[in-house]
């Protein structure tokens, strides 16, 4: 073998030694990183005041809590009912609702962000497909029971927010395939939330300062609201989700209100 030969041999089994090398430390760091995570996410929902927890951690009083149990149990039952309806849409060929349509297709608030104002729309299940993973959703510690519906950990994804007047309301497509530049769009984790300050009364949406995939800016930020659809205003509440609305279908009625 000549000298060339050997220099290239020896070449090859360097980089691929380094190449093994440089894997294991990606995955060990993985692992490392996962572990940390697992160990945190355990110590925030024990006690998301702790040291182990580490988080910035300002929830509101619990009356004002009590206010976002209507939004919790409204996006469920909306939620729920858009995924027992694209069920049947594939499985049975079953049209979907139209009275549904228009409820996914009406924003459900309006926050504010630098001036401008994004319509947010309730996003489907089917269309989690991205969680950030950022601890501290300013749900009172107290008001979560046997660890149900804590959101100060892991909060979902509940809402698709988008620049008022760009009909942009996620609907069938996820929103990550929309095409929107970062900016034009927020997601926001939770229920909407009411803070009580100087006996003044604001709420707020809550998710990550800058989503882009992850790229962006996971860090979580409180967005004012400006304007109610759902709820207090004149969208969806559940006086009309079960004393108005016309149902296509009465198995959608019985399972929204009985």
């Amino acid at each position: 073998m000549n000298k060339a030969n050997q220099v290239s041999d020896f070449t090859f089994v360097l980089s691929f030694v380094l190449a093994i090398a440089f894997s294991a430390l990606l995955i060990s760091t993985s692992n490392q990183k996962a572990e940390f995570m697992s160990e945190k996410y355990d110590a925030c929902i024990e006690n998301p005041y702790s040291h182990k927890c580490g988080i910035s951690y300002n929830p509101t009083d619990e009356t004002s809590w009590s206010f976002s149990t209507f939004w919790v149990e409204l996006r469920d039952a909306i939620v729920w009912w858009d995924r027992n309806s694209r069920r049947e849409l594939g499985m049975n060929d079953r049209p979907y609702p139209k009275e549904l349509s228009e409820i996914m297709n009406s924003p459900a608030f309006t926050v504010e962000n630098n001036e401008k104002e994004y319509d947010c729309y309730v996003l489907p299940i089917a269309s989690m497909t991205v969680y950030f993973r950022n601890f501290g959703y300013p749900q009172p510690y107290s008001a979560v029971e046997n660890g149900e519906d804590n959101f100060i950990v892991w909060p979902d994804i509940h809402w698709f927010c988008s620049l008022k007047g760009s009909d942009h309301s996620s609907g069938w497509k996820p929103w990550e395939d929309l095409g929107l530049e970062v900016g034009e769009y927020f997601l926001g984790q939770g229920p909407p939330y009411l803070r009580i300050e100087n006996e003044e009364g604001q709420w707020y949406m809550w998710g990550p300062t800058l989503p882009d995939g992850y790229e962006g800016n996971d860090k979580p930020k409180e967005f004012p609201i400006v304007d109610f659809n759902w709820v207090y205003g004149e969208g969806i509440n559940f006086p009309k989700l079960c004393n108005e609305i016309k149902y296509t279908y009465e198995e959608d009625f019985e399972r929204n209100c009985k």
